[in-house]
């Protein structure tokens, strides 16, 4: 079983570990051999020190983007066709580390949100300017991701301090007032100590067209004694009616082995990836219709990407999945993705994501799972961006124009898509 004091851990590591450039290749005849067509690329920062770069989202024809790492973290603003840049914004009250490649920038109507733990900031994408920032006051503070899901951004307050919080608190925050909502409460039990994660909220329908906030919580145990039972974590998805203000229905421990991975919604039924398992629940009853265990090796926790009638897995380890989504009979497997990857980004019946290991921007089909292909940086080797690589880095697709963005720690590029 996952140990959930690596939650926090992990989310710091990714911002400074670097990939071992040395490893073997794991292509094989599968892989295409066309390489990936650069269409305009720009430094990251005018110096030639290696910086993380995160696209973000594409606002009337601009590309927003951040910059940090050696850096002081910036939101920047280019033209999204020729990457001339157009406004770059700094004034954070404290360095905010990597702007994420899920749960910290967030695009409403003409403005930015950035959510960085005890302050929310909105900034126009006109000019780059701040329109508004707020403070949370409390006697805790929040966890550093949150989620948008309609004019809505949820995220996770506390109270006393992490990982061992007295309490936790789902809260919403409406883009338009700016005013917080706490929707939901849980405090600590005896020794086990609350723990709600913040970036894997799904929103879905119930059979009497109420709307369902679906996420993970964990109780852990926080005594230094042995834990009653050998019982180290108690991990549960819950349903929550907005409409009532009221838990609905809540699963337990679906795998012993490790924590809850994130959740997709697809009609009347909720997918959920669980350490090695992967779920199909009822969204209504949270009855479970499906379960499989597609590799015996292999652990779950990126969001699946629904697609037709396959739902697709990434492994942390080796390996994209995509199951039937109405059985969970294995469809296809693809073993030459490597894993640790942040986010699956999906266009036009393609799969798109960057990895830690091998550093590579992958593209997949997705209904066959096919490696389209996958690449490295064309920059490696070079004088000034050696160790450039496609290191987890965020993917923002443009299908009317053709064109993927990405970074590669050097340089913000714009990419060709496969088709």
């Amino acid at each position: 079983m996952k140990n959930i004091f690596l939650v926090v851990a992990y989310a710091s590591m990714v911002s400074c570990q670097k990939p071992d450039l040395n490893v073997s290749d794991p292509k094989n005849d599968t892989v295409s051999n066309a390489k990936i067509e650069v269409v305009w690329q720009v430094p990251l920062s005018s110096d030639t020190l290696e910086h993380q770069g995160e696209a973000q989202f594409l606002w009337n024809g601009n590309l927003i983007y951040g910059v940090n790492w050696n850096v002081a973290s910036t939101l920047k603003m280019c033209d999204a066709k020729t990457g001339k840049p157009i406004w770059a914004f700094d004034g954070f009250e404290r360095e905010i580390g990597s702007f994420g490649k899920t749960g910290k920038v967030f695009l409403f109507e003409d403005k930015s949100i950035i959510h960085d733990w005890n302050i929310d900031y909105c900034i126009n994408n006109a000019n780059g300017k701040i329109e508004w920032i707020t403070k949370l006051d409390n006697q805790g503070g929040a966890l550093p991701h949150a989620v948008k899901l309609g004019d809505f951004i949820y995220k996770i307050h506390f109270t006393g301090s992490t990982p061992k919080a007295t309490s936790m608190s789902l809260v919403r925050t409406d883009c338009y007032s700016f005013k917080t909502d706490t929707l939901w409460s849980v405090s600590k039990n005896g020794d086990y100590y609350p723990f709600i994660e913040d970036e894997c909220f799904e929103l879905g329908l119930n059979a009497k067209g109420d709307t369902l906030l679906f996420f993970n919580m964990y109780y852990f145990w926080g005594s230094p004694q042995q834990p009653p039972n050998n019982a180290l974590s108690v991990k549960k998805i819950l349903a929550f009616n907005l409409n009532t203000r009221k838990i609905v229905w809540e699963k337990e421990d679906l795998d012993q082995k490790g924590n809850l991975g994130c959740t997709v919604v697809s009609g009347d039924k909720i997918f959920v990836v669980n350490y090695e398992t992967i779920y199909c629940l009822n969204i209504n009853t949270g009855e479970t219709i499906w379960s499989n265990m597609p590799s015996k090796s292999n652990s779950f926790f990126l969001k699946p990407i629904i697609y037709k009638n396959l739902i697709i897995c990434h492994s942390e380890n080796i390996g994209t999945y995509g199951l039937d989504k109405f059985t969970g009979n294995l469809i296809w497997v693809n073993k030459d993705t490597d894993g640790n990857a942040r986010k699956l980004t999906f266009s036009n019946g393609v799969i798109y994501f960057t990895s830690s290991g091998y550093a590579r921007l992958y593209a997949i089909d997705a209904l066959t799972g096919k490696t389209i292909w996958s690449e490295g940086s064309p920059n490696a080797g070079k004088v000034k961006s050696y160790d450039a690589s496609f290191f987890e880095s965020p993917i923002v697709i443009d299908s009317v124009q053709g064109v993927l963005y990405t970074a590669d720690g050097y340089y913000l590029m714009c990419i060709k898509l496969p088709r």
